[in-house]
């Protein structure tokens, strides 16, 4: 039964009477057979997986869908540059202006645009998905002295979407559609609902066969790591910074089939924030559990920054006491506290006078194979601020940069050494009626033609213990490290694979 939504004409960017068109249906499957099912050959699509494994609030809904109408767009944004490319299904357009400004335009142009959501309960309707890099902190005043090897941003701006309700396995379909193309979105509801109605069942993910052993790198080997460590601890009693989340990468040679390796990394570790975003010529893999911004059309704010981790254990009295020694952990509490203040004073500067709470203050949350201290801080937009005057106040977000976050932000490109890219920036979507959800991109996996490349780090702080810090930053590669052996070679085995300047015996 199609849901006919009332026209209401959207001004500026598509001037000529526009509305949704909304089809509901019953889906036995799960969202990965969907996806499969409908953009498994797709060269440019997206998958914001809020795996339903886990259950956590936010993981009731996925959104998905490709780049395949006249009014798809694929944005491309080049921070030093100033400079967004803008690809249509007429070709390519280049022009001169800040993700920020560019979003904020385009936003903008759609301000009347309004969406009878009665029966729509999740936040995203139709607009921009992908990731915003971390090197655009250009764009906003910060300086950065390294140049990412993939675009800063790349986001779709989306017409269609498919959404995938985990509680009632249910398929919402969803379309931005113009008197122009009306029947083409007809034509196209009814094109889905026959693929579903096929019920087509997809094959477990395939092990790709990779004779040789797989040989991983760090960016900064274990020695170089601990040396700048010991560096943000000096820096630290200097008086510079009271805490600096210093990252390092883990490279490897290979190439796999970016949607397949995915597939396994959902399988070993569901998360909340996870995604897949496939462009022309790269992949982006997230399993992130942290949430960077969620925003309601109603003007309220959230952010839950994580800062402090340990590994699960199989054994339960071991994992009890993991919980325990996390929750009372001076270091990690301390960690925890800086960042929550930093991003009170973030939210303060576009939230309303008193309305910055912390509802939840250094809560253990479970994640597949990690513990996480996580809190919540809350605030209510003023009437005068947008949605991306909110971004541009938090991004990066607090939790991977440190604080105080300017001073600490300079520390990190002199000791870090190369550009964080995709990894610490964020991912997630922009809908057309001021809905925001953004996680942190940690946990992420870069998959291009000849390279796989994992984020990860961890924060200093004056009570860092330089072995400990390292551990951590090997414990949160592990799952994606793991991901990679047993997407190529089967079962994780030691024997599987070696690492070229670090010891195993963090990860085996």
């Amino acid at each position: 039964m199609f849901k006919n939504l009332p026209k209401v004409s959207a001004k500026g960017k598509n001037p000529i009477s526009s509305w949704f068109e909304v089809k509901e249906l019953d889906y036995k499957e799960d969202a990965e057979q969907l996806f499969l099912t409908l953009f498994k050959d797709s060269k440019n699509c997206f998958w914001l997986d809020s795996n339903r494994a886990l259950k956590h609030e936010v993981s009731r809904f996925s959104f998905m869908g490709a780049f395949e109408t006249e009014l798809d767009e694929i944005i491309y944004a080049y921070a030093k540059k100033n400079e967004i490319q803008i690809t249509t299904q007429k070709g390519k357009e280049i022009i001169e202006a800040s993700i920020f400004d560019y979003l904020r335009t385009a936003l903008k142009d759609y301000e009347h645009f309004k969406i009878a959501e009665e029966n729509l309960p999740f936040g995203f309707k139709a607009g921009f998905v992908g990731y915003l890099g971390y090197e655009l902190k250009t764009s906003l005043g910060y300086t950065t002295s390294h140049d990412a090897d993939l675009p800063d941003a790349a986001l779709f701006f989306t017409s269609r979407t498919v959404v995938f309700d985990h509680n009632q396995n249910k398929v919402y379909l969803l379309a931005l559609t113009t008197d122009k193309n009306k029947a083409a979105t007809l034509s196209w509801f009814e094109t889905i609902a026959a693929k579903l109605n096929q019920k087509m069942k997809h094959s477990a993910p395939q092990v790709e066969k990779i004779a040789e052993e797989i040989v991983f790198s760090l960016s900064q080997n274990q020695e170089e790591y601990i040396e700048k460590i010991n560096d943000c601890k000096q820096k630290i009693i200097d008086g510079e910074s009271y805490e600096i989340c210093l990252t390092n990468r883990v490279h490897t040679n290979l190439h796999l089939e970016p949607l397949n390796l995915y597939r396994f990394l959902r399988k070993h570790n569901p998360a909340p924030y996870a995604s897949f975003l496939r462009f022309d010529d790269f992949s982006i893999l997230s399993s992130s559990p942290e949430q960077f911004l969620k925003i309601k059309k109603d003007g309220w704010v959230s952010s839950k920054p994580i800062k402090g981790t340990i590994a699960k254990s199989d054994d339960p009295s071991i994992d009890f006491d993991n919980k325990q020694h996390l929750q009372s952990n001076e270091k990690d509490r301390a960690e925890n506290l800086m960042i929550v203040d930093l991003l009170r004073n973030d939210l303060g500067k576009v939230c309303e006078i008193g309305s910055v709470t912390v509802p939840i203050l250094m809560d253990v949350e479970s994640y597949a194979t990690l513990h996480q201290l996580v809190s919540t801080v809350k605030g209510k937009l003023k009437k005068d601020s947008s949605i991306i005057d909110c971004l541009e106040a938090t991004f990066p977000g607090g939790s991977i940069t440190g604080a105080p976050k300017i001073r600490t932000m300079e520390i990190i490109d002199d000791l870090e050494g190369e550009a964080r890219g995709v990894y610490t920036g964020a991912i997630g979507y922009l809908s057309l009626d001021s809905n925001v959800e953004l996680n942190i991109a940690i946990r992420t996996a870069i998959v291009t033609v000849d390279k796989i490349t994992i984020g990860t780090g961890g924060a200093i702080t004056f009570l860092s213990d330089p072995e400990s810090e390292f551990q951590e930053i090997m414990i949160k590669a592990y799952p994606l490290i793991k991901t990679i052996i047993e997407a190529c070679k089967g079962n994780y085995a030691s024997k599987h694979f070696s690492f070229s300047n670090c010891d195993k015996k963090y990860l085996v």
